[in-house]
């Protein structure tokens, strides 16, 4: 009776901890060594309670060394304009900037041979870059959902990629949100979508973008950019996701609200914990790993009123992982 209110105890510390619940029952079995089924978030809420007592048993790796014995790695940015109107730009120095951290960040890990850049245009109508036949490549697609209709087909793909039942489409838990009514995409939310309350709020309806969390945590929205010309100062976002294929490469994407907080989040990417089982593929079906989410925030410094998005600073003391998430369907 005694191991009862242990195993009981346990479980209370643990869903304390990490707000996950793994019965006494499945505790003891565990004890005993009996086969069970753990969700991904109880296994991590197990190896959090167990590093909280000295003895760990999960390793979390990074992307970067999630990534290292890769062949190739091929960073997708927006074109520089636009096919279809040449007086509209598609890639910000900040996107550039971007890709760069990553470029660098790929060498100082030693995971790739061979770094390859190549350019989205505003199009539906496009195939991911091949590498060698022989190689493992992997890809990132970086920039603004706002900017080719390409880089929403990539993430699109990304998110529901073959392996995934039919029918069980992914949703993200948090998206962007802007003015612009006509924007669509797997980042977007539209006005309609969110909540009344948070519409008739006097912030939100100053708000030029903001940051939704659909699912509530943990805060059901983040305001960035403020409509006030004495605001010097506010915070941005980026939302990054991974997924990891049978063959070891990853596909990501790193989708920033604005240009600076893209740049941030390539700062940390190759950083980021990855934590999720690999796909396994049998002969009767193939799978595919977890996606994996997280949200980067970063504060932007605005200068004088009239300035454009390229003269804005980041703060590098600001950037920061706010939340991360396993997704299946």
């Amino acid at each position: 009776m005694q191991l009862d209110k242990d195993y009981s105890k346990i479980s209370r510390d643990i869903e304390a901890m990490s707000g996950v619940t793994i019965g006494r029952r499945t505790l003891s079995d565990l004890h005993f060594g009996d086969d069970v089924s753990l969700r991904l978030d109880q296994i991590e809420a197990l190896h959090r309670y167990f590093q909280r007592l000295g003895f760990p048993f999960l390793c979390h790796p990074t992307l970067a060394s999630t990534l290292s014995g890769i062949d190739e790695l091929h960073i997708l940015i927006p074109a520089y304009r636009d096919s279809y109107d040449p007086h509209r730009r598609l890639c910000s120095p900040w996107d550039v900037l971007a890709a760069e951290r990553v470029r660098e960040s790929a060498a100082l890990a030693t995971f790739s041979g061979h770094t390859a850049l190549h350019q989205l245009a505003n199009d539906r109508k496009f195939s991911l870059p091949r590498g060698e036949s022989t190689a493992r490549t992997s890809r990132i697609c970086l920039g603004s959902p706002r900017a080719t209709v390409a880089f929403n087909v990539f993430c699109e793909r990304l998110i529901d990629f073959p392996g995934t039942e039919p029918g069980n489409k992914l949703e993200l838990p948090v998206k962007f949100y802007w003015r612009d009514p006509e924007l669509e995409g797997p980042f977007v939310v539209k006005t309609e979508q969110i909540p009344r309350t948070v519409r008739r709020s006097a912030k939100f309806r100053r708000a030029r973008a903001a940051l939704i969390f659909t699912d509530g945590f943990p805060n059901l929205f983040e305001i960035s950019n403020l409509d006030d010309p004495s605001v010097r100062e506010f915070p941005s976002y980026a939302i990054v996701l991974a997924r990891w294929l049978e063959d070891g490469s990853i596909l990501a994407c790193i989708a920033g609200l604005t240009g600076p907080a893209t740049e941030a989040a390539a700062r940390l990417f190759l950083g980021l914990e990855f934590s999720v089982p690999a796909p396994r593929v049998s002969a009767m079906k193939r799978s595919t790993s977890p996606l994996a989410l997280y949200v980067i925030e970063s504060t932007i410094e605005v200068g004088e009123p009239g300035t454009d998005d390229d003269l804005r600073v980041l703060k590098d003391d600001s950037i920061k992982l706010i939340y991360r998430k396993y997704l299946r369907p």
